[in-house]
């Protein structure tokens, strides 16, 4: 079975990048609004690694279209005798959205795609 989502929307806030043993992992929220409904708006958490990661953390700003493709994944763990769960797009490519009119977002790089060398759909 295969899984994939993509995802185009605008960074919530600044990207997030820490690291996991000697790999690079940058976290952010993506808003992204919903065809159809009126100011209805679904927020994702998207976790990016490696080249990915450091991808995000240099070109991508609170406010900055982006699309992303990847896999909705499912993270588990106790916590105080309860049983939390947290869904995530685990990006596999990443490509800058569009340019807002008068945005300095990114400069010329629109361009610019991330694929981390994983196979995928290419932009």
């Amino acid at each position: 079975m295969f899984s994939k989502t993509i995802i185009i929307g605008n960074l919530g806030k600044d990207p997030e990048t820490r690291k996991a043993g000697e790999y690079d992992v940058t976290t952010f929220s993506v808003a992204v609004k919903l065809s159809g409904k009126k100011d209805a708006t679904e927020w994702y958490t998207v976790e990016a690694w490696g080249k990915q990661a450091l991808f995000v953390a240099e070109w991508f700003r609170k406010g900055s279209n982006i699309i992303v493709e990847g896999e909705m994944v499912t993270d588990s763990w106790e916590q105080n005798g309860e049983r939390k769960y947290r869904t995530k797009l685990s990006a596999q490519n990443i490509k800058f959205g569009a340019k807002a009119a008068g945005s300095q977002d990114a400069g010329n790089a629109t361009d610019k795609t991330s694929t981390g060398g994983n196979e995928g759909v290419q932009w």
